[in-house]
């Protein structure tokens, strides 16, 4: 059984299964304490994710077709998340654009349009163009470099481009176990959870992940 270990760390990615439509689930940012539009019971360390999961769900479908939309913001104890289509929508916690009526969209362009990826050595090279491709197709990118100047440079020429928050600047050092985890921390409290991880920066091993070492 899945119990609950650090809850702070574990909510956002919850929340947003919850509005996972067999595609995709909406952004959830973590926002300062305040009233939202739908409360979650509080879980306890140890409690089952799981059966907490489930209650959760039932709620928040109890809402979604009470309303007929998703809910702006949602709270659990003193946790408080704004959900959002997109990144702006999500910071902003005032109202999620996409309506839950409508069907996921299927169609092949569309196939990374609204979902988070994570780009390592993005700043870049072959990175930089993998960002750039993505963005251009809908996407929402962590541009994942030790070179924290160059990966905030180019997400700030692409949101200055696309004129809403289409790309973030993560810094991490890929072959720090502690860097990593660091990395999806700021990630899952910013958008609740990742769809598409692009492993680019580094030096080619050969070797199965099942036998190489974390630091691999």
């Amino acid at each position: 059984m899945t119990v609950f270990e650090d809850i702070k760390r574990e909510i956002p990615p919850l929340i947003r299964g919850l509005s996972f439509d067999g595609s995709l689930g909406l952004i959830v940012h973590t926002l300062e304490p305040g009233a939202s539009a739908l409360v979650l019971p509080s879980p306890s360390k140890g409690d089952s994710m799981k059966e907490t999961a489930k209650a959760w769900q039932t709620l928040f479908d109890e809402y979604v077709k009470k309303e007929r939309v998703y809910p702006a913001t949602v709270g659990v104890g003193k946790l408080r998340y704004g959900l959002g289509t997109n990144y702006d929508e999500a910071v902003r916690g005032e109202g999620v654009s996409k309506l839950p009526t409508l069907p996921p969209a299927l169609t092949r362009s569309d196939v990374v349009r609204d979902k988070v990826a994570i780009v390592t050595g993005g700043a870049q090279g072959f990175g930089e163009g993998m960002v750039r491709s993505l963005v251009e197709h809908g996407a929402f990118v962590y541009v994942a470099d030790l070179n924290r100047e160059g990966a905030q440079a180019l997400a700030s020429e692409l949101n200055h481009d696309a004129m809403i928050t289409v790309a973030k600047a993560v810094e991490v050092n890929v072959t720090d176990e502690a860097s990593v985890q660091a990395m999806m921390d700021t990630v899952v409290s910013e958008v609740g959870g990742v769809d598409l991880f692009i492993s680019n920066a580094g030096v080619l091993r050969a070797g199965s992940v099942k036998t190489m070492s974390l630091k691999d």
